[in-house]
């Protein structure tokens, strides 16, 4: 979305901070009539070249002769010769419209300048810099756009501080701006910025914006010696600042002092989810409590087309790229800063921009995107393939560079692990992440597990920026106050292993010390606006969706009184003299679905009322969204892809899908998994994603018979989402090959979709967990339950819940469309919850602030502890399920304090999953903890005639351990699962066989080679 805020005349900036922004918007129709005359000349410089000069004219007052407008004296030859002297006039005109052509979506620097304190006849006057501080770009907006403007100009600020004082030229900040509050301007006049286009790097730059200009134009090579005029590049660069000043819009800047101010504290508030992220920013008022009306929905600057800024909840995908801001040929280095100029702390995006600069991803020489990071904590293992950013442009030649520049990547090892931290001596690490050599990155094979570390250092980048920006200060209190992230508040899926939430929680704190590396912000102390932020990853999204429909009804619809909305919504229980207040929530996320059952009790003394939260139960399946999609996919697009594929002639559509789709097999290409992956991402899941839209917006009794025909062109509307070429070619040139002798296009498919046929599909991949997850609640006596999540909002998952309602059907609360009053961050007109995406984010937010910031509700926050749910451990069968025959341990006490060793034995003569339950029923659902294989070929080779083997395995939990943590930040009291070790491995020989033959780890994915996003295998029936 294209927003222009609104900035005062004088804006303020935060020296030795973040980027800063400015979003500018005018209409270049609306700019008084524009057209400067110049004249230009040939000398010949020290070493013998010729070098161009640029007058810029205009005619005198009487008509008669010409003005040189950097001098204002009359304009006459300046050559030696027989022409010295006499007047001249203009060679060429440069109208607004020629101006503008050649830096349309182009990054150029902006003499941006300090304004000197005296004037000359009443002009502003400027000093020479900082030169290389402001870069801006023009963008022409979409027909009718809501602001009435035409264009929109994006000026970014780079306001890293070098040196005391000002040389006669200078490219950064210095201390003595600072110290005066200095004030800039645009210096549109070339009497005021003359020296700056006579910088060989600016005229560099601008030349070769200038030729690329040309040369996408004419279909004949254009040779710069040939052009008729040499330096119409920067006649045309100087027309477009006086543009840019005549529209009114540019205003001046000033620096402000740091040091004189405390910082306003913010925190940000994080769910990171499978399949989508949402962020919140909370200030501190004057008082320095935080205040949830000073809450704003984290905004995301889209980094290749800046105009565009992103505040909904945005996919957790990312992709490696780039962040440049202009001067692909780096001609600024030119410009004696001493610090890299406009440097971006991180080499990934995340959401939108990351799926569309993955989309023109080729993949030829290594991965440049992924799905999800989170799925992946487990594993820390090197990928085989180097990683590579995506191309910068459209241009099928562009080449995927590997991920080896960028300041974030000086600090990470080619594994992605932290390098300061491994030269403290790995205390903390992971055991399979010790012994790591700490050199920075030659080849970047960064383990999918590090990958968590990358997106959050972009998300905290972008939260640096936000907070910060001129616009998200300009509307608070203390505009003129920079901002410090005071605290990052993580959420975790319920169920999520303590083992793996340890690992999340090691990538935030990673995360936050090598970004402030990256910004040269790690020697900031601990006060002042740039001292990095605590991470606290306390509390679960189902914990947090529970708060925001707890504070909503006691604390607003209530006012406060914890008796009476006890009273209205809970009962009493026992013996108990007060009622209290059992809810259930069901989060259903892209990539788990999450109970938690919490009884909330009323310990009010006196006026002041106060909640106390006591858990009763919390489970989580790894089926949610993800597979519902998938389910979809194959259900609803594939057999329509089939039918296309035979009505085109393919003789066998379901095995040629099958090859292309559904396995990998011998002597398979890399290229074709790859486009594999890229035909599953980009063309059937946003089939799959409208479907369920239309499966979303549908109740049921109107699906009764509703069809509904997708065509190539209704999911794929905007062209900056259409699949890449090749990724079409991938079917149908095969096609072709296999029998389709008159072609076949995927702009042709048409796939019909029955609605009610959808619905069915939807209910059967969520009936059973829902089922086993109802009776839960049921035998709990629960009084509310809660639905969240977005597959949440699916009528068919509904009304799964309501045909076995383990609570009455008026007490099961969706949260999508649930009232909320103006306090909500994502409050839409109506007052409805429009994604219940949303509401874990908001929870943890609530949860933060209950500790005493919130008016009319206290919240005893600290008994919502994590916990494990490992109490049955043991082999996994096929289908998910831990058989008691094959328990390795029951009656697990991880809440225990006394140390444990237990040991099993176990047969073993193929690879093993190892999981987790909680209760004592064979059926339940089991989470995959750990994998058990072969070390590699020579172990399979030695084990021929010797299996199945006798494996025993050591179990150890040490508590102590626990609360003993030395990573910095790390939390005590985490009961984590323990962990495995192999002790012994005999034969059937009876002859001992080395454990190393053996490897055991932490696997909690079931999928040999990855989630089906990330491979593209589907099953096709």
């Amino acid at each position: 979305m294209i927003v222009f805020p609104r900035y005062k005349k004088l804006v303020s900036l935060v020296p030795g901070g973040p980027l800063q922004f400015l979003d500018l918007g005018f209409s270049l129709d609306q700019i008084p009539r524009l057209r400067e005359e110049f004249w230009e000349y040939a000398e010949t410089g020290p070493q013998g070249e010729t070098v161009w000069t640029l007058l810029n004219l205009k005619a005198d007052e009487d008509g008669n002769g010409y003005i040189n407008r950097q001098t204002g004296a009359p304009a006459t030859d300046p050559r030696p010769g027989p022409h010295f002297g006499k007047p001249i006039e203009p060679q060429y005109a440069i109208s607004l419209d020629k101006a503008v052509e050649p830096f349309l979506d182009q990054w150029i620097p902006l003499p941006f300048l300090h304004l000197a304190p005296g004037h000359a006849g009443g002009e502003t006057t400027f000093r020479r810099g900082p030169a290389n501080w402001c870069r801006g770009r023009l963008s022409r907006l979409p027909d009718n756009h809501p602001s009435g403007h035409t264009h929109g100009l994006t000026v970014v600020f780079d306001p890293a501080v070098e040196g005391d004082q000002p040389d006669a030229y200078h490219a950064a900040l210095c201390r003595q701006d600072v110290a005066e509050g200095a004030e800039f301007g645009l210096a549109a006049r070339i009497r005021n910025n003359d020296w700056f286009l006579q910088r060989d790097w600016v005229r560099d730059w601008i030349k070769d914006l200038y030729l690329a200009h040309l040369r996408s134009r004419s279909r004949r090579p254009v040779h710069e010696e040939h052009l008729e005029h040499h330096v119409e590049h920067l006649a045309r660069y100087l027309t477009l600042l006086k543009a840019l000043d005549r529209s009114g819009v540019v205003p001046r800047v000033r620096v402000i002092d740091p040091d004189r101010f405390q910082p306003v504290q913010v925190d940000l508030v994080l769910d990171i989810g499978n399949s989508r992220t949402c962020g919140i920013l909370i200030e501190r008022d004057e008082s320095g409590a935080p205040n949830m009306s000073n809450g704003s929905v984290l905004e995301l600057r889209d980094l290749s087309q800046p105009p565009h800024r992103h505040s909904e909840p945005f996919g957790s995908n990312v992709a490696f790229g780039t962040a440049r801001f202009g001067d692909p040929n780096d001609w600024s280095l030119m410009s004696n800063r001493s610090t890299p100029a406009f440097s971006w702390p991180s080499v990934v995006r995340v959401g939108p921009e990351a799926r569309r600069i993955a989309l023109r991803s080729r993949r030829e020489e290594g991965q440049t995107s992924m799905s999800s990071p989170k799925r992946y904590l487990w594993d820390h293992a090197p990928r085989r393939q180097e990683w590579r950013f995506c191309p910068e442009t459209d241009d099928a030649d562009a080449p995927e560079l590997p991920v080896t520049s960028g300041p974030l990547v000086m600090h990470v090892n080619d594994q992605g692990t932290p390098l300061h931290v491994l030269e403290a001596g790995g205390r903390g690490l992971p055991a399979d992440l010790r012994g790591q050599v700490a050199d920075p990155v030659t080849a970047p094979v960064f383990s999918r597990s590090s990958l968590m570390m990358f997106l959050l250092s972009e998300v905290i980048a972008q939260a640096l920026v936000h907070v910060n920006s001129p616009a998200q200060r300009g509307d608070r209190a203390n505009s003129d106050i920079p901002r410090q992230l005071r605290r990052i508040v993580l959420t975790v899926p319920t169920a999520m292993s303590i083992a793996e939430r340890k690992i999340f929680t090691a990538w935030a704190e990673w995360a936050v010390q090598i970004v402030w590396r990256s910004l040269g912000w790690e020697g900031a102390g601990t006060t002042g606006f740039r001292a990095p932020p605590q991470v606290r990853c306390e509390w679960d999204e189902a914990s947090t969706t529970q708060m925001v429909w707890l504070y909503n009804e006691v604390a607003e619809k209530f006012s406060g009184d914890i008796g009476a909305a006890f009273s209205v919504l809970g009962r009493k229980r026992g013996s108990a003299e007060r009622p209290s207040l059992r809810v259930a929530s069901l989060d259903i996320g892209g990539g788990t679905t999450d109970l938690i059952i919490t009884t909330y009790l009323d310990r009010t003394q006196g006026a002041a009322g106060v909640i106390e939260p006591r858990q009763e139960f919390r489970e989580g399946f790894t089926v949610a969204g993800d597979d519902i999609l998938k389910a979809v996919i194959e259900a609803h697009f594939l057999p329509a892809l089939r039918a296309a594929l035979e009505a085109a002639g393919v003789a066998d559509a379901g095995e040629f899908l099958t090859r292309h789709l559904g396995k990998d097999y011998s002597g398979q290409a890399e290229h074709d998994r790859n486009l594999r992956v890229q035909f599953v991402d980009q063309v059937a899941v946003p089939y799959g994603l409208r479907i369920l839209h239309l499966a979303e917006t549908t109740p049921l009794p109107e699906a009764a018979g509703a069809a509904v025909t997708l065509r190539y062109d209704d999911i794929f509307s905007d062209p900056e989402q259409e699949p890449r070429p090749a990724v079409l070619r991938f079917l149908e040139e095969d096609a072709m090959r296999a029998g389709a002798a008159g072609g076949f296009r995927l702009a042709d498919l048409e796939v019909p979709v029955n609605l009610e046929e959808v619905a069915t599909t939807i209910t059967n991949v969520v009936e059973p967990f829902l089922n086993d997850l109802g009776e839960v609640v049921h035998h709990h006596g629960c009084d509310v339950l809660l639905l969240s999540g977005r597959p949440s909002c699916l009528p068919a998952v509904q009304a799964t819940v309501l045909r076995k309602a383990p609570v009455s059907a008026a007490r099961v609360v969706p949260l999508n469309g649930y009232k909320v009053g103006h306090w909500y961050p994502f409050w839409t007109p109506g007052g409805r919850i429009a994604d219940p995406k949303t509401t874990a984010v908001v929870g943890a937010a609530l949860c933060a602030l209950a500790e005493g910031s919130l008016r009319n509700f206290h919240f005893d926050t600290a008994r919502l502890r994590p916990a494990s749910t490992c109490r049955y451990m043991g082999e996994m069968t096929a289908v998910g399920q831990v058989h008691d025959a094959h328990l390795f341990f029951s009656g697990l006490d991880l809440d225990g304090s006394d140390e444990e060793e237990l040991t099993a034995t176990l047969k073993f003569s193929a690879p093993i999953y190892i999981g987790f339950r909680q209760l004592p029923l064979e059926r339940w659902k089991a989470t995959t903890f750990y994998h058990l294989g072969f070390a590699g070929q020579t172990a399979i080779q030695n084990s021929r005639g010797r299996l199945p083997y006798d494996v025993t395995l050591t179990y150890r939990r040490d508590p102590r351990a626990e609360d003993d943590d030395p990573r910095p930040g790390a939390q005590g009291n985490l009961r984590d699962e323990g962990v495995f070790e192999i002790t012994e491995v005999t034969g059937v020989d009876g002859m001992p066989v080395q454990p190393r033959d053996l490897d055991l780890r932490l696997k909690t994915m079931r999928e040999e080679n990855g989630h089906w996003l990330d491979t593209g295998l589907l099953t096709v029936v």
